[in-house]
């Protein structure tokens, strides 16, 4: 693998390490200040729901088959920007209808997501929040396909960074909460979603300018490339919107109980801290890199590529899965725990990161095993398998919901993402020796579980044995750093000894 790769992965996965723990900072203070309040709830749902929209039209859906497209055309700077432009012009024209709608029909659309609000005081507050973080779909829709201009063009820095502007907002915003007294919290962070959107936004278009793209809003053409992008986004549109449906379902159980829609969003952005900074990065610098190795047919740089990928992101993964489902209560208790924040809050949050980390590995294999079929412009076939991973995860959600309530829908999500990552590896069969993994990768990753259960087993004990002081000031932050330093050296040491992988190895491989 070149060195560039490995750079453009440091690159992106360093921004969003960085963005991930500027999040959590955001989520601890967002746990002091509004914890698990109706307030909380009614403004993590008007958060979710233009999230919820710019995941179905740009990110996942849209740039899977405008990032191949527009690579074919880099070499061409007048028919990359007019390709670009287009599309820009035809996203930016969908974002503003769809905010229109749901200027007009904001409770329908609430309710829709959250039918558990009816009647209750969280609906008029959701309501009211979700006509402030709405335009965040137009600003982020944009920024998306800006940062798919950006990597094609190997600039992965800026759109990596983009999401740290995010939470620089929030985290001022919140910081500012602590001095002064606000009544209306939730619309503060109303605010402060719209300001970081238009920052975010503003931020990549200047960076695309730099490189010749220079692109506004006009009204889009319907020619033969916007043919070919819609015919190759809609397949990918539909997965994206099979994945929101699952999130929707999970919204609408968790919605039932007061408090279970936050504890769902911390334990979700905690498992996601290692999903963002290990699957999203790897994920966004594979699919243009494979595109250019398909476009040159090359097969043995393909299949390195893959085997480096996973290797690099199961060595990371699988620790930090074991450490989330061991020690998920002493986590909690020390990032969030405090303010409005109780010890129920922090056990029924806990409960739910522990069986998130069971999923994480599968997580992280869709982020790399999705760009293997869209270099290849295949998007049929991830939504196929998005769809059957659908029809499992609601089927076992709604099942489930009246025997375990919130948690149902943290099970039925970790069940049916297995299930997808398998459908996803047994469908590069006929991609050929550019999609197998070797057996010398197997092994290793073979080694890793069995050094992670290790490190588990190691971290419970001694949270187990730290119990008092986790539950006291400075002591505490001293108490889960011993225990993940310990239980790290542990699983590398292991790592080491029985894979035989040290740093330098890893290196050699990667500057194959």
């Amino acid at each position: 693998m070149s060195k560039g790769l490995i750079r453009a992965f440091s690159t992106v996965g360093g921004w969003t390490m960085a963005s991930r723990i500027l999040g959590l900072v955001r989520e601890m203070l967002m746990a002091r200040a509004i914890g698990t309040s109706p307030m909380a709830d009614a403004f993590l749902t008007a958060f979710r729901l233009p999230n919820m929209f710019r995941r179905f039209l740009a990110e996942g859906a849209f740039n899977s088959a405008f990032v191949p497209m527009f690579r074919k055309r880099a070499d061409d700077i007048e028919a990359s920007r007019a390709f670009a432009q287009n599309a820009f012009s035809g996203l930016a024209t969908i974002a503003l209808i769809l905010i229109l709608l749901v200027q007009i029909l904001t409770p329908a659309f609430v309710v829709l997501l959250s039918h558990g609000f009816s009647g209750d005081e969280r609906l008029p507050l959701a309501v009211n929040y979700t006509r402030v973080t709405i335009f965040y779909i137009f600003f982020m829709s944009l920024a998306a396909l800006l940062s798919g201009v950006l990597n094609s063009f190997n600039r992965f820095a800026m759109a990596a960074a983009a999401p740290v502007v995010l939470n620089v907002i929030m985290v001022a915003a919140l910081t500012l909460m602590l001095f002064v007294d606000v009544a209306n919290k939730g619309m503060v962070l109303s605010i402060a979603v719209f300001l970081a959107g238009l920052a975010q936004f503003a931020m990549l278009w200047w960076g695309a300018k730099k490189l010749g793209i220079k692109l506004g809003i006009k009204l889009p053409k319907w020619n033969a490339d916007m043919k070919d992008l819609v015919r190759l986004a809609l397949p990918s549109t539909f997965a994206a919107g099979v994945t929101q449906i699952n999130l929707v379902v999970g919204a609408q159980i968790a919605s039932t109980i007061v408090g279970a829609q936050s504890w769902l969003y911390y334990a979700d952005r905690l498992y996601q801290l290692p999903l963002g900074v290990i699957g999203v990065a790897i994920g966004i610098v594979l699919l243009p890199s494979l595109t250019s190795m398909i476009k040159e047919n090359d097969v043995e740089g393909g299949q390195i590529q893959l085997n480096t990928s996973v290797l690099f992101a199961m060595l990371l993964t699988i620790p930090s899965a074991a450490a989330l489902f061991a020690i998920a209560g002493p986590l909690i208790q020390v990032l969030f725990e405090g303010g409005a924040f109780n010890r129920a809050d922090t056990i029924a949050t806990a409960s739910a990161v522990s069986i998130y980390a069971l999923g994480l590995p599968a997580f992280v294999l869709h982020k790399i095993y999705q760009p293997l079929y869209f270099a290849r412009e295949d998007t049929r076939s991830p939504f196929r398998f998005a769809l059957w991973s659908m029809v499992l995860n609601v089927v076992i959600a709604v099942g489930l919901m009246n025997v375990i309530g919130y948690m149902a829908p943290v099970w039925s999500s970790v069940i049916s993402a297995w299930v997808m990552a398998f459908m996803l590896w047994r469908g590069t069969k006929s991609f050929g020796a550019a999609a197998v993994l070797t057996s010398a990768t197997k092994r290793s990753i073979a080694i890793f579980f069995g050094a992670a259960i290790a490190m588990g087993c190691v971290s419970l004990l001694l949270s187990n044995l730290g119990a008092s002081i986790l539950e006291h000031g400075l002591g505490k932050w001293i108490m889960i750093l011993i225990i993940i330093s310990v239980s790290a050296a542990l699983y590398f040491g292991i790592v080491m000894m029985v894979a035989k992988i040290r740093p330098s190895d890893i290196k050699k491989m990667m500057r194959r």
